[in-house]
């Protein structure tokens, strides 16, 4: 046994789920989403029906399900990523937040289009939770014995919900500041707003959210040894507390008055909900592993 070394086998199983996820499940899905405009945002707003969005929940779940045995025995740890993976599919083909402020003329709509991005991020989190659920009644019906220590050490709980609740808190600070550090592209100086960025490309986005929740679940695992769970439940808090401040009328205005459309006065602000919430997830497991590893690391280096 090599300790926290993932074997050449597990890293496959890895990428097949992965791959399940963004080749089985987002691409074919892609039309559910797909705009007149190909190069258009991946929006719920006028875009998805109730039944696509229906359709989706259960097929995420099924692809929960099938990830499972995918990653098997190592399904429950492995398999969480897969409805991740292919929502960061549809947020990484998707088009721009600036994309949608040029269809959004009016300061109205623009606020309209904030308001109606501000609860998004639940519906794309819930797509994601159904592929969890696949996943765990998997692993109920059929459980897999004795995960190696390389994926599975043992099983470690927080002490009290005081402590989930701080690891919360902590895990949406430090995640909405590694959005705001990271999600960046070209930056001026501003009399009023001091700093106004301009949209950062998809993949730059990818790089922030992963980062950012990343480090979010790295921290709580260490401090608070909380599961990734909490980062993973901060995207939605994220998404949706961003495009809510986002909507404020005088801000709207003024740069629609000072700034060409493409430029936002916070970074956050010109991020999709699906690209935190997709990316998001994916780098609050990364980043509980990691702390995992770390932990593991240096308890044995100790002795």
């Amino acid at each position: 046994m090599e300790g926290m070394e993932l074997s050449w086998l597990t890293r496959i199983k890895v990428t097949a789920v992965l791959a399940l996820g963004i080749v089985v499940w987002g691409m074919p899905l892609w039309h559910f989403v797909t705009l007149d405009d190909p190069m258009g945002a991946v929006t719920l707003s006028g875009h998805i029906s109730t039944t696509h969005v229906a359709m989706t929940l259960v097929i995420a779940f099924a692809v929960g399900f099938a990830a499972y045995f995918i990653g098997w025995p190592y399904g429950r740890e492995i398999g969480v990523l897969a409805v991740p993976a292919g929502l960061a599919a549809w947020a990484a083909r998707s088009g721009d937040m600036a994309e949608l402020m040029r269809t959004h003329a009016d300061i109205s709509q623009r606020q309209d289009l904030y308001r109606s991005l501000g609860w998004e991020g639940i519906v794309w989190f819930a797509i994601a939770a159904a592929g969890y659920c696949g996943v765990m009644i998997a692993a109920k019906l059929i459980p897999s014995s004795g995960a190696p220590v390389e994926i599975h050490p043992p099983a470690e709980k927080s002490n009290s919900l005081v402590q989930g609740i701080f690891a919360f808190i902590a895990a949406v600070a430090v995640a909405a500041v590694g959005i705001t550090l990271f999600a960046k592209d070209v930056a001026f100086n501003d009399k009023t707003l001091k700093t106004v960025l301009g949209q950062p490309s998809n993949a730059q986005i990818a790089f922030a959210a992963l980062i950012a929740f990343g480090l979010a679940a790295f921290i709580v695992k260490q401090f608070w040894n909380a599961s990734y769970i909490w980062p993973a439940i901060a995207t939605v808090i994220v998404s949706c507390g961003v495009m809510n401040l986002a909507a404020k009328k005088q801000v709207l205005e003024y740069m629609a008055d000072n700034w060409p459309i493409n430029f936002f006065p916070q970074p956050a602000y010109a991020v999709l909900p699906i690209q935190i919430v997709s990316f998001g997830i994916i780098g609050a497991v990364t980043g509980y592993w990691l702390a995992v590893r770390f932990k593991y690391w240096r308890t044995h280096c100790s002795k």
